[in-house]
């Protein structure tokens, strides 16, 4: 009995995992954050990696990383590229930092997908808009299970989610997101190229 159940466990964990950074959030009080874009992905691009960098990875999570998942998405709403980063700590903790820089098509796409999230999560007391962040941005702290940080500039947005969180600092990890606010203006991460 005890083996089914940790296999059940196993083969739910990996469903969901292979969903995470492919802007599908759902968390254990039953929220799902949702992000519409999909399509056809391509190995390595490294947009999103490059631009949230190892540095503040490790600055996050606590330790030397690596990057396990960096893909890009296309299709007739935008652009999303994905990167996860990882890293296995001295005291077992493996937390992994989930991040997403998306480019939507126009200012109002980008801007109707941060209220699909906060309509998917409201009610909920841990949702909070962080204000003076770029054009508008938002943290979700769930104790140790995750943390979330989303910030939108104009048809950009950067989301970043780390899980589990134990050990980890929201506040590390809302310094980390805003140190990219400036870079989000480059021509690279706009969609201005």
């Amino acid at each position: 009995m005890k083996t089914a159940i940790i296999i059940s466990v196993i083969i739910l964990t990996s469903a969901i995992a292979a969903y995470l950074p492919w802007g599908i959030d759902m968390d254990e009080g039953g929220s799902v954050v949702l992000n519409k874009l999909s399509g056809n992905a391509a190995p390595y691009k490294g947009e999103a990696c490059d631009l949230f960098t190892y540095a503040n990875a490790e600055k996050v999570l606590g330790g030397k990383v690596t990057v396990t998942d960096n893909r890009m998405n296309e299709n007739h709403q935008g652009r999303l590229w994905t990167c996860t980063f990882e890293v296995l700590r001295e005291d077992g903790k493996e937390p992994k930092l989930h991040f997403m820089l998306v480019q939507n098509i126009s200012e109002e796409s980008a801007r109707q997908a941060l209220e699909e999230i906060r309509a998917a999560n409201r009610g909920r007391a841990d949702l909070r808009d962080w204000p003076g962040i770029a054009d508008e941005a938002m943290v979700r702290a769930d104790g140790d299970n995750f943390q979330l940080v989303i910030m939108r500039k104009g048809k950009t947005s950067i989301r970043a989610k780390v899980n589990p969180a134990q050990g980890v600092s929201i506040d590390d990890l809302k310094k980390a997101m805003a140190s990219l606010v400036p870079k989000i203006d480059e021509p690279k991460y706009a969609g201005n190229e």
